[in-house]
């Protein structure tokens, strides 16, 4: 039964979408009680809502990274 509550919140990604597919492995990866408050909802490639937040990702180097303000901070 458990198994079937984590499927439930399993993010899946655009295969074609290397950010996409990304932050998948990072919401799949952390604990369930997180990962159901990561309401990330893709637009376009690097584009997401997060809440009624729109967020802009890229990758820099092995890391996903959100435009904030004028810079930009790690998703961790």
């Amino acid at each position: 039964m458990l198994q079937k509550i984590e499927s439930d919140f399993d993010y899946k990604p655009v295969c074609s979408d290397p950010i996409d597919v990304k932050l998948s492995s990072y919401i799949n990866a952390t604990p369930l009680l997180i990962r159901t408050k990561m309401n990330f909802k893709r637009e376009s490639e690097g584009v997401y809502r997060y809440l009624r937040k729109r967020v802009i990702m890229q990758i820099e180097g092995d890391t996903i990274v959100i435009r904030v303000g004028g810079g930009y901070l790690t998703l961790d």
